[in-house]
């Protein structure tokens, strides 16, 4: 009777081993196949990974390549910038500086746009120097008009010098070109009033033609008489002094008579 319930038992038993192993065969199935995905997504992920790198090291070199040339350029429009500041064209120079101040900010060069800047506000101080130098010249051109007593002239430069003193807001030198300003205008009008007071010519007068004076016969005789220096006319019956006709009267006309 044990026999047979330990025969019951190994049969009992036999099915759960193979249950058990059947299980333990799927999961080992199940196991490598995860395993081998799994294996297979990394080795997607570390292709994708090589690849992107791969990409972002080209893009890095043709980055560089870009942010090379870009600094080039810059360099260049500095150099075009400072070359239009040796001839004095400040204004070329300033439009040149913004130039260089939009490239630099393309590529975020920091110290690139504070030198653009810089050259910008150095350009600035240029050009209200030479504004103020041409100012000073043109004042000091109008007082040389204006010691030679030409106020017309003098006027004219010292409006000049004026408009660019104003547009400097340069209070200390508008005050005095405008001092100036009124003198001029002052000696100008006292040149007009006293034209005005002066008399004007006749015309008449200026325009008249003197007329050969006819000479008498008298003049022509008397022309002809000759006198001795040396000997003194005590009588004007003497001659040759009664040779002298002075009278207008036939017969009356001799020096003597007339005398």
């Amino acid at each position: 009777m044990r026999h047979d319930i330990e025969k019951q038992k190994k049969r009992r038993i036999k099915p759960a081993v193979v249950v058990i192993a059947a299980l333990f065969v799927v999961a080992l199935i199940v196991g490598t196949i995860l395993l081998i995905s799994h294996i297979m997504q990394q080795r997607a992920e570390r292709k994708e990974h090589l690849s992107n790198a791969a990409l972002h090291i080209e893009n890095g070199i043709h980055n560089i390549i870009e942010t090379t040339e870009v600094v080039i350029a810059f360099n260049m429009l500095i150099k075009q910038a400072e070359s239009f500041a040796e001839i004095s064209d400040y204004e070329t120079a300033i439009l040149t500086y913004e130039t260089a101040v939009q490239v630099a900010v393309t590529i975020h060069y920091k110290e690139g746009i504070e030198l653009a800047d810089s050259g910008i506000i150095e350009m600035h101080k240029r050009i209200i120097a030479a504004k103020r130098n041409e100012a000073m010249n043109l004042f000091y051109t109008g007082e040389q008009y204006y010691k030679d007593s030409k106020y017309a002239e003098a006027l004219e430069y010292f409006e000049k010098a004026l408009e660019i003193y104003i547009e400097l807001n340069d209070q200390q030198n508008i005050v005095l070109t405008k001092a100036r300003i009124d003198f001029s205008e002052l000696k100008l009008a006292e040149m007009e009033i006293n034209n005005q007071e002066q008399p004007v010519a006749d015309d008449d007068t200026q325009n008249d033609i003197e007329e050969p004076v006819e000479t008498s016969p008298n003049y022509e005789h008397n022309l002809s008489i000759n006198f001795d220096l040396r000997t003194l006319i005590d009588n004007q019956n003497q001659n040759p002094a009664n040779q002298v006709r002075m009278g207008i009267r036939d017969g009356l006309n001799e020096g003597w008579y007339n005398g």
